[in-house]
């Protein structure tokens, strides 16, 4: 069966905060609204209007930000304060500003119906709106794979993943398969408003006529449940698994992308070979790696895969869509020692431990969770110590003195 795709341009958040304007503006562009006049860009005008709509009372001790504002919305969380950039609420009323689509904020008790709300907006040509990694970050999703072996049935239909436009860095298309998206982006909220929820902006077709107010959104009620790791098994209790090397990682990617080499990520898979295979831990997770696999085309870096590191099952995929692109090239792991101690060089008082030739421990593995400084997992870090301080540089080359986690 063919893909069910929306006709949407990805585009990249301006900086670490900005992950709900960048959404916006992604629907809206996708629903025929033409880009406003610049400087500033699209993103600071829709940041300006978060500013100007959320409406809360930011409390006076609530920790220091770069992007702090007196109408801030913030949640009280585990004894501190943790504040949104862009709340479900106003990000709704962003989207709302064309005339195609109504969007509402909708709470969901399970993974089916977050992802079901979802579907249904693709299945109306609307790019449909997430909330993922519980209430960390925003992203489009912008269509879905179906019908095809080692379907699942979800909402309806016999799914295989979703299409989504993360806008992290990088510049590429995305295809998850669904038991991880279910298990690895589908988060129950842990505190404030919208606790033991999941959160998705659903939207359905305006009829021509049709009048609706984009000012007051309408919010779909699902029954509350206790978050879901009360009742997931102690991984200390399963069977003790063996990893799998990396080049059966490489072969087992090379055999499952055979599927898509006919779909909107067949520009980085024509012709693509296996060339690498990272060995990643994920820190939020016990026990669980994956291998991020880079195919190249012609010398390029065109297409990446994420496989279980136990099974090889593919989880997700990254590709160019346009031929003759290229993936933001991966920092090798002797450049990052290299560049820590050039730039202590710099910036003596950059650690409180000078670094000095083998006496910085290099995590062996690369690292990853879900947290502001990476909404995607094909962006892990290099994890240095020194003394009792930690340095990750992201694979990508920016270094970051530990990795945080906040509401989107």
């Amino acid at each position: 069966m063919a893909d069910v795709i929306v006709p949407v341009q990805r585009r990249q958040q301006e900086n670490l905060y900005f992950c709900g304007p960048a959404t916006a503006q992604m629907v809206l562009a996708a629903l025929g609204v033409p880009t406003p006049p610049v400087p500033p860009s699209w993103q600071k005008q829709l940041w300006a209007d978060v500013i100007q709509n959320t409406g809360a009372n930011r409390p006076e001790d609530a920790p220091d930000d770069p992007y702090a504002f007196d109408g801030q919305k913030c949640e009280w969380c585990s004894g501190d304060w943790y504040c949104w950039t862009t709340t479900p609420g106003v990000l709704v009323g962003l989207v709302n500003k064309q005339p195609i689509g109504s969007y509402a904020i909708a709470t969901h008790s399970s993974e089916e119906s977050a992802t079901g709300a979802l579907l249904d907006t693709i299945d109306q040509q609307l790019p449909a709106v997430a909330l993922v990694y519980g209430w960390m970050h925003w992203l489009v999703v912008d269509g879905y794979r179906h019908s095809r072996p080692n379907a699942s049935p979800v909402a309806g239909r016999q799914l295989n993943g979703v299409y989504i436009r993360n806008p992290e860095k990088g510049r590429t298309g995305h295809y998850v398969r669904w038991p991880k998206w279910q298990t690895s982006y589908l988060w129950f909220i842990a505190c404030g408003q919208y606790k033991n929820k999941m959160v998705t902006l659903p939207g359905r077709r305006v009829p021509a006529a049709g009048i609706r107010s984009v000012t007051s959104p309408m919010t779909i009620a699902q029954p509350l449940i206790a978050a879901p790791s009360t009742s997931v098994q102690d991984p200390w209790t399963l069977p003790m698994k063996t990893l799998i090397t990396s080049s059966v990682a490489m072969g087992k990617a090379l055999q499952q992308l055979d599927e898509f080499r006919t779909s909107r990520l067949g520009p980085g898979l024509q012709s693509a070979e296996p060339r690498s295979a990272l060995l990643v831990q994920r820190l939020d997770d016990p026990d669980s790696y994956y291998y991020l696999v880079t195919l190249q085309t012609g010398g390029r870096d065109t297409a990446r895969a994420i496989v279980d590191a136990f099974d090889g099952t593919l989880d997700e995929v990254e590709a160019i869509e346009e031929t003759g692109e290229e993936l933001t090239t991966y920092l090798p792991a002797p450049a990052a020692l290299q560049r820590l101690s050039k730039e202590t060089e710099r910036t003596a008082d950059m650690l409180r431990f000078r670094v000095r030739e083998g006496l910085v421990g290099e995590h062996p593995v690369l690292v990853w969770k879900p947290c502001l400084q990476s909404r995607s997992p094909f962006l892990p870090f290099y994890q240095l110590s020194v003394g009792d301080s930690f340095v990750y540089y992201r694979i990508d080359g920016e270094r970051f003195s530990k990795l945080t986690t906040r509401p989107a």
